[in-house]
């Protein structure tokens, strides 16, 4: 019984001693946990994509770029970090390492990845226990390429036409996607396949603003990959620009006319002068006959004046108008304007001279 009190003493301190030591170790993480950025890799041909988020043996990381290979090639590797050991694994789909190699600071590696499936993969750098930096690797099953527009007007549809080839014995695509991305924005649209080869789809501009993009496809298999379906092929990105509608409406001016241009010409009816014609007929002579100084008829003919009058728009016509003044002193006038008073009178001459020749004839 002494023997056995020392003995529960001593495993009851010895635990109470671990604890805090544990409890330590996993409230906390370590220095290099939290500063992953000590540690850099470079990877041949990366390809800049969306900032997205991959899960790698239940851990989260942040990629934006990748790196494309056709089947049997190799990537190479450079890492810088503090002069510490580490390790850089690639991983497979199914997150299975297939291959690693060891580093201590700063350090150059190559990956053949002959006899590696189409799809995708994922290398990492490990140290003391943790994933430093990744970056995903895509065997690439599919060559893919994209035709669209280099430009494009806020608001209006793109239309993409993506053309994808196998290359390998890659497993049929499960769908393809086209992605428009620059630093903030990020719009995906799933293209329709319209024959063989072809996919096509449509992404609308007006949730992403005016300014300068990407544009890339990608297919993808139905095999899980790191979080996500497996990428079998990608194509290589082409620069978009969204701009402004250059359409502009010209306003009209003030005064209602039409917009767009000039009004056109007119000329107030103010400023309109009539083209007056006057016509005036001369009276004749007037012609007196005397007899016996009885009497001395006088004709007077009038003046006829005529006015036509027109305006500077041919569309209204004014027709001419004639006025005759009536004679002042007979009260009437024929149709050539003699007055009948004055015919009457050389009549009356006449007879008085004839009766004057008689009366003198007879008095001889």
């Amino acid at each position: 019984m002494n023997r056995t009190v020392p003995v529960a003493i001593v495993l009851i301190a010895a635990t109470i001693l671990a604890v805090p030591a544990h409890t330590t170790a996993d409230t906390g993480p370590s220095d290099h946990e939290l500063a992953p950025d000590r540690y850099e890799m470079t990877v041949s041909d990366a390809i800049e994509t969306p900032v997205r988020t991959v899960t790698l043996q239940e851990t989260d990381h942040e990629i934006s770029s990748l790196t494309v290979v056709d089947p049997g090639e190799s990537v190479s590797v450079s890492v810088s970090g503090p002069n510490e050991t580490y390790r850089v694994y690639l991983y497979n789909g199914d997150e299975q390492i297939v291959s690693e190699r060891r580093g201590d600071g700063d350090g150059s590696f190559t990956f053949d990845l002959s006899g590696n499936d189409p799809g995708s993969y994922m290398l990492a750098v490990q140290q003391d226990g943790y994933y430093r930096t990744v970056h995903p690797v895509v065997v690439r099953g599919y060559e893919v390429t994209v035709d669209a527009a280099e430009v494009v007007t806020v608001g209006d549809d793109l239309t993409v036409t993506a053309n994808v080839s196998r290359i390998a014995d890659a497993p049929s695509p499960d769908s393809v996607e086209v992605t428009v991305v620059d630093d903030e924005t990020t719009v995906r649209a799933t293209a329709t396949q319209t024959s063989e080869r072809t996919y096509t789809a449509s992404v609308s501009t007006g949730d992403i603003g005016t300014g300068e993009y990407s544009l890339y496809a990608g297919v993808r298999s139905d095999d899980p990959a790191f979080g996500e379906r497996a990428v079998v092929g990608i194509s290589r990105s082409v620069d978009l620009s969204v701009e402004q509608d250059r359409t502009t409406t010209e306003s009209g001016p003030s005064n209602g006319g039409p917009s767009g241009g000039e009004s056109p010409a007119t000329t107030p009816a103010s400023e309109t002068t009539p083209e007056t014609v006057t016509q005036t007929t001369q009276p004749s002579a007037t012609v007196t006959t005397t007899a016996t100084g009885e009497r001395t008829p006088t004709r007077t003919e009038g003046t006829t004046e005529s006015t036509s009058t027109a305006t500077g728009d041919a569309s209204v016509l004014t027709p001419d108008s004639s006025t005759t003044a009536p004679d002042s002193d007979d009260g009437g006038s024929d149709s050539s304007g003699q007055s009948g008073l004055g015919i009457l009178g050389a009549i009356s001459a006449m007879v008085s001279m004839s009766l004057l020749a008689i009366r003198r004839s007879r008095s001889r």
